[in-house]
């Protein structure tokens, strides 16, 4: 795989952005956004608005019509064990992606009027750590103080 990364990157000139430690999947996410139309790589999809009813299965069936499918998931809530009635699909090409959502976007399945488009990246929250909920920071000395009189 490093030869084809090399010759990748000998024609890009914005090269000189990166350093050389940096992590290879950031480059490669880099030219596929910089030159998505040279790249056709999979497809995520996201499908909303789903009836209740349906599987991974029936999503990844109807979703065949139009190329190959890598995968595809109906969300399940970990508490109830229900359909969030949204899940996603990702497809081998990306020119099947785009036809597929152009054809069932807004079309009824299952007796719901299904919404589909191209899935957003998830988007990142920062640092992770310092989202503990309750009192923040988690600074308790106010708590543990010596009272005074």
């Amino acid at each position: 795989m490093q030869p084809n990364v090399v010759l990748i990157i000998t024609f890009v000139p914005e090269i000189e952005y990166f350093s050389n430690v940096l992590h290879l999947n950031c480059l490669l996410q880099y030219l596929k956004t910089k030159f998505n139309k040279h790249f056709n790589y999979h497809m995520n999809i996201f499908v909303a608005k789903l009836s209740p009813a349906i599987t991974s299965e029936d999503l990844q069936e109807l979703f065949q019509e139009y190329g190959d499918v890598v995968s595809a998931k109906v969300i399940i809530d970990k508490f109830t064990n229900e359909s969030k009635r949204f899940g996603f699909v990702e497809m081998k090409n990306q020119e099947d992606g785009l036809k597929a959502i152009e054809e069932l976007d807004g079309c009824e399945y299952d007796k719901s009027i299904i919404v589909v488009k191209k899935a957003e990246p998830k988007a990142e929250t920062g640092n992770r750590n310092n989202n503990r909920g309750g009192y923040g920071n988690n600074n308790r000395s106010k708590f543990n103080a010596p009272r005074r009189d």
